[in-house]
């Protein structure tokens, strides 16, 4: 098996990493990597300027369907990602690209996709989940909440622990 990059991947793999080195010297005092961009206002806006220029260049969609904005492929994420981690930037919502956005692209009407993916591919749109309880943390199948519908309202009754990345996400989305 030849594992070497293409010629057409290493042209790629030297864009990310040229990108990547520019948004680096914009990185605030501040900023100290990974959840420390939800610290402070100046990490926060550091973290939403680089998913801006990496959704500018559609760098969030890579695996997506075309006729959703994707392009590229999933080589194109590992060495974007790569890029992204080896100079410490954020800029990719962990909670949108990584796992509300292959969610709605599987399983969402097209109403609902047309509505969200546009702010998640450019990165305009931040989200956070809404899920974690006392017992459970973030395991879905330990979850003991209830929802129950009375007219045109939901009775929520349960614990939430914590909403990682809620006092500063646009958007939130739950089970």
């Amino acid at each position: 098996m030849d594992f070497k990059l293409t010629p057409e991947q290493e042209v790629k793999r030297k864009e990310y990493y040229k990108v990547c080195a520019e948004l680096l010297k914009k990185r605030p005092a501040a900023f100290v990597g990974g959840e420390g961009k939800l610290d402070n206002d100046e990490s926060w806006e550091y973290h939403r300027y680089c998913a801006r220029e990496f959704g500018k260049r559609g760098w969030l969609t890579f695996g997506w369907p075309k006729e959703w904005g994707g392009q590229g492929d999933m080589m194109d994420k590992v060495l974007f990602s790569e890029a992204v981690g080896y100079y410490g930037l954020p800029g990719v919502d962990e909670f949108g690209v990584a796992m509300l956005a292959p969610t709605l692209l599987a399983a969402a009407s097209d109403e609902v996709k047309k509505k969200f993916l546009p702010g998640i591919a450019s990165g305009e749109v931040m989200w956070c989940e809404l899920w974690s309880e006392p017992n459970a943390g973030s395991d879905l199948a330990a979850l003991t909440t209830t929802a129950i519908k009375k007219c045109d309202d939901y009775i929520v009754n349960g614990q939430k622990t914590w909403n990682t990345a809620a006092h500063r996400a646009d958007w939130a989305f739950g089970v």
